[in-house]
């Protein structure tokens, strides 16, 4: 059988930011050791190990395997489920006393079926100051618009604060302004919020952007002291660009800080939300291959020997490509849909090349854009007439051109500037065949009366 459903992970506390203090700290045992930490529990579940086990295997939910990752891009520690799935984890005080802790969940079944998305734990002492990054949404697609709510934690004094962000180049800033919390804190107090003009610095995949707000008293113009937990910016962002691929989408990095008015600097750990991103098109990347032209020919401009290459759909709506000089083919802003499409590709005196691909994924009921790596078959060269054989027609064809130079010539199948054997090789090589990637009625013409492949080939001597 084929699986390809990751295992269901649960746990007995939500994902996201705890501030724990002693309290919250309970005594268990672990590989035969007690330790007092702050403990979350798990459970993963696979169907398939319960299918297994009616068809006689002999296995539980300890075949699947749990990674966390601490702090770090590479795994920190592995847990052992039990037969029923369940799995547990401590975090010591000393591994958040001075600075918060992040531990990330992976989790894959006995066919190494994984999570795409990595249930996230931020452990912070209760009481540390930090911020966070708000969003009003679970998911986007192209066109939404989103605000981010930008916040100060256990804030002493508070008077001004900015938060840089690294935003994908999926997303535009479309306005800040005061949070609505700050708004009626200002009428109520008579406090001057000013919103500074966004600070931009394009990137190649992203634009850095730090937003600023600081907060007088208007009678006297002096600084205010805020405590405690305060939103202080909405930041909306819409969606421009939806060729994103990730499950969960968010920012590249965000750091924080807020001055006092006592005049002091705090930095602060900041954390924003993840949220899912709906994709509607896709796109589609890779090389073609033609038999007689090669990729270490380093000379050869491969965009401009006439071939064509598209998508198109069952109504007919076409997609072209765009290749570049080194034969590298790039689709974008394909309409995401069920069916499949199909990739043509037309190399000058080859077979022209046709494969069904279906370009998009279903998940939670939604049709979602993928990208799409392509490797296509070599196509067989000789088909100079394009009727989908190489037969006498096409020998004819190169033979009667033999010696002639030029650029775009269609019978000089290796793009080498002159029609010569080598391309006539390719004919006899390739002689009675028919287009594997293409249905017709066409049969190939083995002779024109007494015309031959022989004899035509003498004409290159």
């Amino acid at each position: 059988m084929i699986d390809n459903t990751a295992p269901k992970v649960k746990f007995d506390r939500e994902t996201g930011i705890h501030e724990i203090s002693s309290e919250d700290l309970t005594t268990e045992n672990y590989d035969g050791k007690d330790y007092t930490a702050y403990w979350v529990h798990g459970n993963v579940y696979d169907d398939t190990i319960d299918y297994l086990k009616s068809r006689g295997h002999d296995l539980t939910q300890k075949a699947n395997t749990v990674y966390a990752y601490q702090d770090s891009f590479w795994p920190t520690a592995q847990f052992f489920p039990t037969a029923n799935g369940d799995f547990k984890f401590g975090v010591l005080p000393e591994e958040y006393a001075n600075y918060p802790t992040n531990i990330a969940i992976y989790s894959y079944d006995y066919s190494t079926a994984g999570n795409p998305i990595f249930p996230n734990f931020t452990f912070i002492n209760k009481g540390d100051k930090y911020s966070t990054i708000k969003t009003t949404t679970e998911g986007v697609s192209l066109g939404s618009e989103f605000v981010n709510t930008f916040s100060v934690q256990n804030a002493k004094d508070l008077t001004s604060a900015n938060v840089t962000i690294d935003i994908p180049i999926f997303y535009k800033v479309i306005d800040v302004k005061p949070s609505q919390e700050l708004a009626d804190l200002a009428k109520k107090n008579n406090w001057n919020v000013n919103v500074a003009k966004p600070q931009v610095t394009p990137n190649t995949w992203s634009e850095t952007s730090t937003f600023a707000v600081d907060i007088t008293d208007k009678k006297t113009n002096l600084p205010v002291s805020i405590n405690g937990d305060i939103q202080l910016l909405d930041i909306t962002l819409k969606v421009i660009n939806d060729l994103n691929y990730f499950l969960e989408s968010g920012f590249y990095y965000q750091e924080s800080s807020y001055q006092s008015s006592t005049g002091q600097k705090y930095t602060l750990p900041t954390y924003a939300d993840l949220f899912k991103f709906i994709s509607q098109h896709s796109t589609v990347e890779g090389y073609y291959h033609g038999e007689a032209l090669s990729y270490e020919n380093y000379e050869l401009d491969f965009s401009k020997i006439g071939t064509k290459a598209y998508l198109v759909d069952k109504k007919g709506k076409q997609n072209e490509a765009d290749i570049d000089e080194n034969g590298y083919m790039t689709i974008v802003d394909i309409p995401a849909i069920e069916d499949e499409y199909t990739l043509v590709v037309t190399i000058p005196g080859h077979y022209e090349y046709h494969k069904k691909i279906k370009l998009s994924r279903t998940i939670d009921g939604k049709v979602q854009g993928i990208s799409y790596s392509l490797y296509t078959d070599t196509a067989a060269a000789g088909d100079i007439n394009g009727d989908h054989v190489i037969d006498i027609y096409d020998a004819k064809l190169v033979a009667n051109n033999a010696g002639n130079t030029g650029n775009r010539l269609k019978e000089d199948l290796n793009k080498d500037g002159v029609v010569d054997i080598i391309d006539f090789n390719y004919i006899e090589k390739n002689f009675m065949t028919i287009n594997p990637y293409f249905p017709t009625s066409n049969k190939p013409i083995e002779k024109l009366g007494k015309l031959t492949l022989e004899e035509l080939k003498t004409r290159f001597n």
